[in-house]
């Protein structure tokens, strides 16, 4: 990780890294920003990942099963057979 800053936060401090975007797939860019928070902007916090979370592997499980069902853009795995 490289390029790690400290920026004021309402409650509390951000630190933000950036991934060197020559070690990443494709050279996408990557950045994490973690905000410390306490008491009820804590929890407030907590609620909101909990359902990105879930909104996230709804998706991918919805996108995974079309993929498999041939629905996708690309073909699904070739299963290996006994020899």
């Amino acid at each position: 990780m490289t390029a790690a800053e400290q920026l004021p936060g309402p409650s509390g401090r951000t630190y933000s890294y950036n991934l060197d975007h020559t070690a990443t797939p494709g050279g996408m860019k990557v950045r994490w920003r973690i905000r410390i928070a306490a008491g009820r902007e804590a929890e407030r916090l907590d609620v909101l990942q909990q359902r990105a979370i879930i909104d996230l592997l709804n998706w991918a499980d919805k996108h995974e099963k079309q993929h498999r069902l041939g629905h996708g853009k690309h073909p699904p795995p070739i299963e290996k057979t006994p020899e």
